[in-house]
């Protein structure tokens, strides 16, 4: 990847073309970017891999005082990985869920993540990346291969 002040090119393999949003991606898009934590490095947020799990949709769009809610929907297959105040990621912005529905997630997004992340660039009906949170997804699949265990013979 090249990153400048202004611009990032980078490349995209087949299998994240295949489950993100980047293939309907044009030049010029904004983008957000943030370096990994390094190893030994004090942790200040969520653990987020950069593997995106499925594409959601900006919903809503609120400013309430200083503060901004968004709905996201998202795929039915990701809703066993999101809990109320949990984490999620959305296009690399890692957030916590506020309010758990159905079928979207409601966050609440502070001036500061606001003014510095691509959240002040989206409009409604908006696509967007989520992974789902890392520990969540391990917990799910712990369980999932325990319950077959417990099945066969």
């Amino acid at each position: 990847m090249e990153l400048s002040d202004s611009r990032a090119e980078f490349q995209i393999s087949p299998e994240s073309l295949a489950r993100t949003h980047w293939k309907s991606a044009s030049e010029g898009q904004w983008v957000n970017v943030e370096r990994a934590v390094q190893a030994g490095g004090a942790l200040g947020g969520h653990f987020v891999t950069g593997h995106v799990d499925g594409i959601g949709r900006v919903s809503t769009i609120e400013k309430v005082g200083l503060f901004w809610n968004f709905e996201m929907e998202f795929p039915k297959d990701l809703e066993l990985y999101f809990v109320e105040k949990g984490s999620v990621c959305i296009d690399g912005v890692s957030l916590t869920v506020n309010v758990l529905r159905q079928s979207s997630l409601e966050l609440t997004i502070i001036p500061e993540t606001f003014e510095k992340t691509i959240f002040k660039r989206y409009k409604i009906g908006d696509l967007v990346n989520i992974e789902a949170d890392l520990i969540g997804k391990y917990v799910v699949r712990f369980l999932e291969k325990r319950n077959e265990n417990r099945r066969s013979p």
